[in-house]
């Protein structure tokens, strides 16, 4: 993981889902990652993963190379902005990369966070849709490759301000993204 965080802890034991989740990490800092499972379903002609950075690209007009979609892909939790990304894909140490995962911005004025959000709502939804119409004409597809709603949660450190906390919950709940079912992660008890 590019950051580790101390969960506060709690009494519910509700499990995670394993399946078509984005998790968002706040450290004691503030800093905020991002972590999106890549998995692959039937139908799929991209991962998921290369499908939102090409969203988030274009949001911010940056090409990408074959490689560093590739590298990207492959990436478990990232916390860099856009401008440093390219940056971060590129280097060849845990050292050069740790120097670069700052945290995705999520503020007022550099709200990041808002457009890799609704990256992975478009990519996801569109791969939704492909899987839909492959099943309505008749192609028969495991119900463990048939993508789920995609869910999230928000992991914050137990030491993480408040008001940064609901700085994240305020994105996800911005009526352009809608999201208001979200699990907050907490050790048990």
């Amino acid at each position: 993981e590019a950051v580790v965080v101390d969960t506060p802890s709690s009494i519910s034991d509700t499990k995670i889902p394993e399946k078509d989740l984005m998790l968002t990490t706040i450290d004691s800092s503030g800093r905020v990652f991002l972590t999106m499972q890549n998995p692959k379903y039937a139908g799929q002609t991209k991962d998921l993963k290369r499908k939102v950075l090409e969203y988030v690209a274009g949001k911010y007009q940056i090409a990408f190379t074959e490689a560093e979609m590739e590298k990207f892909s492959k990436e478990e939790m990232f916390g860099v902005p856009v401008k440093d990304l390219q940056k971060y894909l590129d280097a060849t140490s845990t050292e050069e990369k740790n120097k670069y995962n700052t945290g995705i911005p999520y503020d007022s004025t550099n709200n990041e966070l808002f457009n890799w959000v609704q990256g992975i709502q478009v990519a996801h939804f569109n791969f939704r849709q492909e899987q839909k119409e492959m099943i309505e004409s008749g192609i028969e597809v495991k119900p463990k490759e048939v993508m789920d709603r995609i869910k999230y949660a928000i992991k914050a450190d137990g030491n993480a301000k408040y008001e940064q906390v609901q700085k994240v919950i305020n994105v996800f709940q911005n009526p352009q993204l809608n999201i208001n079912t979200f699990s907050l992660i907490t050790d048990l008890e």
